[in-house]
């Protein structure tokens, strides 16, 4: 069965390409800035990567899934959190990233 993913949000800063390559093939977790739609909360979301599949020919582009395993959140105008983010139950993901530009969206 297919999970269904109920929030989504934009991916304002990524790890590199070669954090990605870790994070695949090495079990490593990275961390994703992501931002509400409507831009009046930002959270610093930790990952486990499970798959990353090339979205074109360009190896910028990527389809990411895995599962959330920490998250962070502020709102707009507070100050961004100094800790790392708070340890949460798994929660499935996919997204798509652009290692080039540091940028994408998520589902979860």
């Amino acid at each position: 069965m297919t999970p269904k993913f109920e929030n989504s949000a934009w991916i304002v800063n990524g790890p590199s390409k070669f954090d990605l390559m870790a994070a695949l093939f090495e079990g490593k977790q990275v961390e994703f800035t992501m931002q509400t739609k409507d831009s009046c909360m930002k959270a610093i979301i930790r990952v486990q990567v499970n798959l990353v599949e090339a979205e074109d020919g360009t190896r910028d582009s990527w389809n990411l899934s895995g599962g959330i395993v920490g998250i962070g959140q502020w709102f707009k105008g507070m100050p961004q959190p100094k800790h790392a983010p708070e340890t949460i139950d798994w929660r499935g993901f996919r997204a798509y990233f652009s290692s080039k530009h540091r940028a994408g969206s998520i589902s979860y």
